[in-house]
């Protein structure tokens, strides 16, 4: 049976935007810092949410990013 995969989000200084790629429920915080790394943003705290279904990863913005 297929694993579903979850929605990562981006909780920035602006609110939380998709990450551009998901991820499984038992997945290591880790991998998933490092996928956020290679998007180009720095990853400071990775928490699942089990009640929406959801990765977030609060970044830091140092430019106030808009992409």
């Amino acid at each position: 049976m297929r694993q579903q995969r979850y929605q990562v989000f981006l909780e920035t200084s602006a609110g939380r935007k998709p990450a551009g790629f998901r991820a499984f429920a038992d997945e290591e915080p880790a991998q998933i810092a490092l996928q956020t790394r290679e998007k180009g943003w720095t990853p400071y705290r990775v928490r699942f949410e089990p009640e929406p279904g959801a990765w977030v990863v609060s970044v830091i913005d140092w430019k106030n990013r808009a992409a």
